[in-house]
């Protein structure tokens, strides 16, 4: 049985998770990188790619996050896994500036409760 709600409009495929817009403010990623779900550097470039989307479009309010697998949500990172994925990545301005802008966007995605 699966969490995904059957409203789904989109479905893409991404390395080692897919992305459901269940509605325009509504996404579900569901992590599937068998067996245990292992974080890698081509899953974190590909995360990377999905906050790109997530920041490009001011509509989405609420992004679930599960797993294809009920045993496991995330496992630990795979050190052994090929490491030249992250050549793909943009060069960090400095951690600094990232950190803060990390936490101003933080602090404007909250919802009060």
């Amino acid at each position: 049985m699966s969490n995904t709600p059957s409203t789904t409009k989109a479905l893409k495929a991404f390395p080692r998770f897919s992305l459901a817009r269940s509605t325009p403010s509504l996404w579900r990623v569901t992590f599937d990188n068998p067996p245990i779900n292992l974080i890698d550097p081509v899953m974190i470039v590909a995360l990377n790619d999905l906050l790109t989307e997530i920041e490009k479009d001011n509509r989405v309010a609420a992004v679930v996050f599960d797993s294809a697998d009920p045993d496991f949500f995330l496992a630990h990172y795979d050190i052994a896994a090929n490491q030249s994925a992250f050549d793909a990545l943009p060069v960090a301005r400095s951690e600094t500036d990232d950190r803060k802008a990390g936490a101003r966007d933080l602090a404007h995605r909250c919802i009060p409760t």
